[in-house]
């Protein structure tokens, strides 16, 4: 099987029949390509991050005029399939005599044998299994996985590559990392378009697209640069655009067996079991991947790093937004990707005037995957400067949220307990419902707010629809709250009492924060 020349990528069509396609089919004008509908949600933000890479590495344009004709003229098929078979190589799933896709050249024999559904990330590990603690995702849920399956099992595992015990090295954005795309407002445009929009201009970036496979580029091509001393790969070392293909995890495809794909059912060869070994490839922390956020991190010894930003218990919301889409000041930076479109291609690109921005990624607890989240959010196009002022704006609706919903949770712990400042526990639900409950109505004025200022009209009374809505809030949510069961006994004269300070110091001027939208 080879990822290039077959049909593997599950998509929906225009038409909105369901089909599979070879890379290269993303330009088809007749019946065109509109999404990827990949059996499972990871599995699809790979192949997003697969198409994108590819294209990235085989066909960027060298500027800002060649990628704008791109997006209006449409590359065809043959155009397309002519550079990506340049690397198609590279790109044999199974190679009994040489480079396998993703996998270990030269894995040494009594190599580690492992079931196939090790390479899920949501797979039960083996310490799960000894203590029969794989409750919710059971040991036997995935015992053979087709080759289309084992394909993007494969790509998902290294892109995302959580910790996994001694020498199994995470990629070069660390375990779990949040990726971000800049996404069309409109759910019926080819899949093409919403690829391009991630693409970055090699005058932006990188300095050349590939017409090789070297092992630079792709790292299964050659021998595995192991870590057993703890080496590491910098970008220096290799090819920047490697940051699409980095393989930290050292895998061969071991054995396969008539059967059915317990993922998506289909029917013949299922691949049953894979052959593992530590100490892959280790990568430093100076690279910085295009579809990842970063922030800054303060090291023991005072100096500072870039960190990518991980997926997060609870998931993200709208107090993320700014950093997300955006970056702030307080050291977080939107990905290259996201950058790169207010830059370079907003008014590059007609029709869009309400992009989106499409976070995801796993939150890893260590080597425990805990959640998938997945979330889209609004991009917003002003001019730079109108911008900034928009982003102000929204950073104080959030301090101001946040202030509130800290009252919030304090208010519900004198409702529960005699002594509130004593009592431990995790209050993070608190912050999580009010969120959830909050977060149209913030877009709703935050669409109004980007209208106000793109036409230089007052935004006062906004500011305050949202004061106002965020205490009533609070008020409601703290009624459902502080009525619910804890270790105490349910004490109503102190939930009242509570309740009444809750709305005197939400409706007062000591919320400094909150106040602060107002003048």
């Amino acid at each position: 099987m080879n990822l290039i020349k077959d049909q593997w990528i599950p998509v929906r069509r225009a038409d909105n029949t369901i089909s599979k396609i070879a890379p290269w089919e993303l330009g088809e004008s007749e019946n065109p390509v509109i999404d990827i509908v990949a059996p499972r949600p990871d599995f699809r933000g790979a192949l997003y991050q697969f198409l994108i890479g590819l294209v990235q590495t085989t066909y960027a344009p060298s500027d800002d005029d060649e990628w704008e004709d791109k997006w209006n003229n449409i590359p065809s098929c043959d155009e397309l399939r002519a550079v990506f078979e340049t690397v198609a190589v590279a790109f044999e799933l199974v190679n009994n005599n040489g480079p396998a896709f993703m996998q270990d050249m030269q894995l040494p024999e009594g190599s580690e044998v492992s079931s196939i559904r090790s390479l899920l990330i949501d797979a039960p590990g083996e310490n799960s299994l000894k203590k029969n603690i794989d409750h919710f995702v059971k040991r036997d849920f995935a015992k053979g996985l087709c080759n289309d399956c084992t394909a993007m099992a494969l790509f998902t595992l290294q892109v995302n590559a959580p910790a996994g015990g001694q020498g199994n090295r995470t990629g070069l954005r660390g375990g779990g990392p949040l990726t971000t795309l800049a996404l069309h407002e409109k759910d019926d445009v080819m899949l093409w378009q919403n690829i391009w929009l991630n693409i970055l201009s090699i005058n932006e970036h990188f300095g050349e697209v590939a017409k090789d496979t070297k092992p630079e580029i792709f790292p299964w091509m050659g021998p595995t640069i192991t870590s057993e001393n703890d080496k590491k790969v910098y970008p220096d070392d290799v090819n920047l655009l490697q940051m699409y293909w980095w393989m930290p995890r050292r895998i061969r495809l071991e054995s396969c067996a008539e059967g059915v794909c317990d993922i998506c059912g289909a029917e013949g060869n299922v691949w049953t079991d894979y052959r593992a070994k530590n100490f892959g490839t280790s990568y430093s922390p100076d690279w910085l991947h295009s579809l990842s956020p970063y922030r800054i991190q303060k090291e023991k010894d005072g100096s500072t790093s870039l960190i990518a930003t991980k997926g997060k218990q609870g998931g993200f919301s709208y107090p993320d937004w700014i950093s997300l889409a955006f970056g702030n000041d307080q050291g977080e930076s939107a990905a290259s990707v996201i950058r790169s479109f207010f830059e370079h291609k907003v008014f590059k690109v007609e029709n869009i005037s309400h992009p989106r921005v499409w976070c995801f990624g796993y939150d890893m607890d260590n080597m425990k995957a805990r959640c998938w989240y997945d979330q889209t959010m609004p991009m917003v196009i002003l001019p730079e400067n109108k911008r900034l002022f928009f982003i102000g704006y929204i950073q104080s609706m959030i301090n101001a949220t946040n202030d509130t919903i800290k009252i919030l949770r304090d208010q519900v712990k004198a409702a529960w307990f005699a002594r509130p400042k004593d009592a431990k526990g995790d209050m993070s639900f608190i912050y999580t419902t009010f969120y959830e409950e909050t977060e149209v109505q913030f877009f709703n004025i935050a669409e109004k707010l980007r209208s106000a200022i793109e036409f230089d009209l007052k935004t006062d009374h906004l500011l305050i629809e949202w004061h106002d809505f965020i205490i009533s809030s609070a008020e409601l949510i703290f009624d459902r709250f502080a009525l619910q069961n804890t270790d105490e006994v349910k004490n109503m004269k102190r939930i009242a009492e509570a309740s009444k300070s809750l709305s005197a110091i939400l409706r007062s001027k000591k919320t400094k924060t909150i106040e602060a939208l107002l003048k």
